[in-house]
């Protein structure tokens, strides 16, 4: 009885999370809207790769570095995109088998600089770190914000760009090779409970399994106390999660 009603529960999850990714609600507290606003595209097909793009922003080195052996623990290779300038974070992490990508000098909101300053911070700081021998495939926009000629200036330069949002979205390869995808938060600051965390990562990482298709996920520091950040139960409870279900993290620049 007891299971029956686990997997009645987790049905009903499971289709609350397929409508999330299907629409576009106005995005949460603090999180930025998306770019581009474009068609959705239709979910994968089955027999397409199942897996995550799971990545960390910012500054919190330390942090992400103290949690190495966790992502060891479950063979779970991410992307940290980094602002800044280069530091041995920067190797220890490339050294593990992770990505690092690239996310401005100082965190701007790049909508509101000259051009000028915004080349500074993208092309300009990027380059230092590929002066130390980063390929620098794959670029994060600060707060998620972008505009159409951004795109055109950076895709010679990256990879893929990525924006940032409270929606969930999952990719078909050919999508992701395009260049731009949106990835969604799972930072404290969007679930009021352990349980709703785990309800909505369950049913979108059985959701891939089933369909297959490319979930990319974000979030900041690794603490339980910060709003922007993930608490280290909840990242574990991911990557047990993903590896129960034989999902297979990607970095940025697997796919190119």
């Amino acid at each position: 009885m007891a299971k029956r009603v686990r997997l009645v529960l987790l049905s009903f999850f499971m289709a609350l999370s397929i409508l999330s990714c299907a629409s576009r609600p106005p995005p949460a507290p603090g999180v930025v809207p998306e770019f581009p606003v474009e068609e959705e595209e239709p979910l994968p097909s089955i027999g397409e790769p199942s897996g995550l793009l799971l990545a960390f922003d910012d500054d919190y080195e330390e942090v992400w570095e103290r949690y190495f052996d966790l992502l060891d623990r479950y063979e779970a290779k991410v992307t940290f995109f980094v602002q800044g300038d280069y530091s041995t974070f920067c190797a220890a992490a490339v050294k593990k088998g992770h990505e690092i990508g690239y996310h401005t000098k100082s965190h701007p909101n790049l909508l509101k600089v000259s051009r000028q300053v915004f080349f500074e911070e993208t092309l300009g700081g990027a380059e230092a770190l590929r002066q130390q021998g980063l390929p620098l495939k794959s670029f994060a926009y600060p707060y998620g914000f972008s505009e159409p000629w951004m795109e055109d200036a950076l895709e010679e330069h990256f990879s893929i760009r990525r924006g940032f949002g409270a929606t969930c979205r999952i990719y078909s390869v050919p999508a992701i090779k395009a260049g731009y995808i949106s990835s969604k938060s799972i930072d404290n600051i969007q679930y009021k409970s352990d349980a709703a965390f785990e309800a909505d990562i369950s049913a979108m990482l059985m959701m891939i399994q089933s369909n297959g298709g490319i979930l990319p996920l974000t979030t900041h520091t690794i603490t339980a106390k910060a709003d922007w950040g993930i608490s280290p139960e909840r990242l574990e409870y991911l990557l047990r999660t993903a590896a129960e279900l034989g999902l297979k993290f990607y970095r940025y620049g697997d796919f190119f």
